[in-house]
């Protein structure tokens, strides 16, 4: 950034030509168009910059990692688009034309939508859900346009794309129940061409009429592992979840203890702050978690942690600074990370996050209607911001109980595994 000036740059022969670089340069064109409506755009040439993180190959070290703008023409044809006048084809077109087409599309579906009444043609457009529909307000209205078993609904796991979707409409398979039906050799030589933005398209739509096979006979989770998987076990066994809040501090380490074979009920222990967290703050909460994790660790030789993905060991070592943190860093075989075992043994129709393999393996039910890490993320706003108290109670109580699930079904994830982990 000491130079960022268009005049200061170096050329750039080949611009990475993937999803995101072309919604950037998409977004970038549509404040080019808000500029030129006040006069605020220059003429020519119509160039904007995007600033981000690159490698730059320029540089006298392939290893340098600069923070640098790249300035793009708008103008230069460097988006491809499907060709409506040769199938299976691709053209290039410029940053501007494609805003200005989907732009102008929305448009023409705004002015349609106004125009109807009640008992009208169908809708110009159907919908097709995809990631940002779950914090759109108008969801609810599209929600009621599709049927439960439409392929951009029903599968939520590694989803084809809006234009995969539009592809497979077009051949008529619109739903979990065509995509069963359809003959796949015939289906993939009509589809392929219709999607050549997707270098690996044959493979998304074999996995995802995989899933629509699985849904259309009830089956949440599938055992591919041949031989029964392995959990080491432990006298004194420690269930470990994490919860942080939306800007990834650490407001909450708990831990589940229970010892196999004996009569005492697991023990829940959480360390929580319930207020605004700086770094200080959130170290001094580590500390006292950590601290006593290792303190239990030394005591008990025969223990084992157990966490679902490498999310909370990668927390501690961001508090590497801390001699607790470092005696567990240094510990590493104390801990099992259930992840890498559930995926080389299953497959989930809705992937193998801990929610789905919990309540369709191990039959776990979280107390909470709707758990999930996003939401406890608002919880915790609510906890800590609320002016009631009694609001803030209430939240701080149901984050301590999601926290406490979580970790009695990693528990329950582990006894599950351990009695042959079979699937209905």
């Amino acid at each position: 950034f000491s130079d960022p000036l268009l005049e200061k740059s170096v050329r750039i022969d080949q611009l990475h030509r993937g999803g995101q670089i072309a919604a950037d340069l998409i977004q970038l064109s549509h404040y080019w168009r808000h500029l030129e409506s006040i006069g605020w755009a220059a003429a020519s040439p119509r160039i904007g910059g995007l600033i981000g993180v690159d490698r730059l190959t320029t540089s006298n070290d392939p290893d340098c990692v600069l923070r640098c703008i790249v300035w793009i023409d708008l103008s230069l044809r460097s988006i491809p688009t499907i060709s409506k006048t040769r199938p299976g084809k691709q053209r290039l077109r410029s940053p501007l034309d494609r805003y200005d087409h989907e732009f102008g599309f929305r448009v023409k579906l705004a002015h349609a939508a106004a125009q109807r009444t009640d008992g009208d043609a169908p809708p110009t457009v159907r919908p097709i859900h995809i990631s940002e529909c779950s914090h759109c307000p108008w969801w609810t209205t599209c929600a009621l346009q599709l049927d439960p078993g439409d392929l951009s609904l029903a599968i939520d796991k590694s989803p084809l794309d809006a234009q995969e979707i539009r592809a497979l409409r077009s051949l008529g398979v619109l739903s979990v129940t065509n995509l069963v039906a359809a003959d796949m050799t015939t289906l993939l030589q009509e589809y392929l061409p219709l999607v050549p933005h997707r270098p690996d398209a044959d493979q998304r739509l074999l996995l995802a009429r995989h899933r629509a096979e699985m849904l259309a006979n009830g089956i949440m989770l599938e055992r591919i592992g041949t031989e029964p998987p392995q959990v080491p076990r432990a006298a004194l066994e420690i269930d470990f979840d994490i919860e942080t809040s939306r800007d990834d501090h650490v407001y909450l380490w708990g831990f589940l203890l229970s010892k196999p074979g004996s009569a005492e009920p697991p023990e829940y222990r959480p360390f929580a702050r319930f207020g605004q967290l700086g770094s200080a703050t959130e170290c001094d909460l580590a500390a006292v978690a950590l601290g006593w994790l290792a303190e239990l660790l030394d005591a008990n030789p025969d223990s084992i942690v157990y966490h679902y993905s490498e999310y909370e060991t990668r927390h501690i070592a961001r508090f590497s600074q801390l001699v607790a943190a470092g005696k567990l860093l240094a510990m590493p075989q104390r801990f099992c990370d259930l992840f890498p075992i559930i995926r080389a043994n299953y497959f989930g129709v809705h992937g193998i996050g801990l929610k789905q393999i919990a309540l369709h393996g191990a039959g776990f039910h979280w107390r909470d209607s709707n758990p999930g890490g996003l939401a406890s993320q608002s919880w915790f706003e609510e906890a800590v911001q609320n002016p009631d108290e009694q609001v803030r109670a209430v939240m701080a109580q149901r984050l301590l109980e999601y926290n406490e699930d979580d970790t009695r079904a990693t528990l329950a994830l582990r006894e599950w595994l351990s009695g042959g982990g079979a699937t209905n």
